[in-house]
């Protein structure tokens, strides 16, 4: 419930903000940089563990559970984005005095995808704390877990622990760019 109010709201009172970032008070902007940099490494984390598990041979107990959780969290995330999009592009369709030439369906197409975009990468960055305890339960993962049709695959540990240490490197300076993107450029 908590969720479907936040989507009435920010499609109602951020709908300028979400179309056009640079509209963002000048005073706000160390916020909104702050939280757009988190939901980007927080995102790029968690897909990253997902990668991990899609390329590589592993074999735990909570993988399972893990990406049923992603997958939830994402449909809810897309759902929601649905909503908001709609609720979004209505709110700049009539601010654009309802003229088809300055804001048509292409562009409420784009606003409604950007906005399922965010929601969903919000959403899969709330899993977050349970791609910690996937990373840690890899970190300390037998080489038995790292199975192939049930013979050992030399290195699989390595190159897992090796694919999610640098996709949250890469997490962590997309997040950055993010920060950067809101506050430095204006």
């Amino acid at each position: 419930m908590v969720l479907v109010f936040l989507v009435i709201a920010v499609g109602h009172l951020g709908a300028h903000y979400l179309a056009d970032p640079a509209s963002i008070p000048r005073s706000w902007r160390g916020v909104a940089g702050w939280i757009a940099g988190i939901v980007v490494f927080l995102s790029a984390s968690t897909l990253t563990q997902v990668i991990t598990i899609f390329v590589t041979p592993v074999q735990l107990r909570s993988t399972k559970p893990y990406l049923e959780f992603i997958g939830a969290f994402s449909l809810i995330g897309a759902v929601l984005g649905v909503a908001m999009g709609f609720r979004g592009a209505e709110h700049l369709f009539v601010d654009a005095g309802s003229d088809a030439s300055r804001y048509g369906l292409p562009d409420f197409l784009n606003t409604v995808g950007n906005d399922i975009t965010l929601t969903t990468l919000v959403m899969v960055a709330l899993c977050w704390p349970r791609t910690v305890v996937l990373f840690i339960e890899l970190a300390k993962a037998t080489r038995e877990r790292f199975t192939y049709k049930g013979r050992r695959v030399p290195g699989a540990k390595l190159l897992s622990l090796g694919i999610a240490i640098y996709g949250n490197y890469i997490g962590l300076n997309a997040g950055i760019f993010a920060y950067e993107l809101l506050t430095r450029y204006r």
